[in-house]
């Protein structure tokens, strides 16, 4: 039987592709796309781009803090995450020129996204 550690190791290959292949899929958006609904309800694509953004960014200390931050409301702290990554970055900038996308979200942000290959 495959150590944590192992078992952890060996999904990151797979999270990488399907990190490359949301860029792929969303390269291809233009603005009005970018703003338009989602299936998330209330939320748009952007939205849903920085939520997965935020969540890449986050440490497990940076979440505890977080969501201390949040006065311990999930929500609240979810909500701040997707503001912050939609004001920190050009999200649709970055991943429809792949500026660092894929180099970067392996590690963390769109770049987070982008680095998963």
């Amino acid at each position: 039987m495959a150590s944590l550690g192992e078992a952890v190791s060996d999904v990151w290959p797979m999270v990488h592709a399907e990190r490359a292949a949301l860029i792929e899929d969303l390269s291809h958006l233009d603005a009005e796309q970018w703003e338009g609904p989602s299936l998330c309800d209330g939320w748009t694509v952007h939205d849903v781009v920085a939520h997965l953004v935020a969540t890449a960014h986050t440490t497990r200390l940076g979440f505890v803090v977080r969501l201390a931050q949040a006065r311990f409301d999930f929500h609240r702290q979810n909500a701040q995450g997707v503001e912050r990554e939609r004001g920190a970055s050009s999200l649709p900038l970055a991943i429809s020129g792949r500026q660092g996308a894929l180099d970067e979200f392996a590690g963390s942000g769109v770049s987070a996204l982008a680095t998963a290959a």
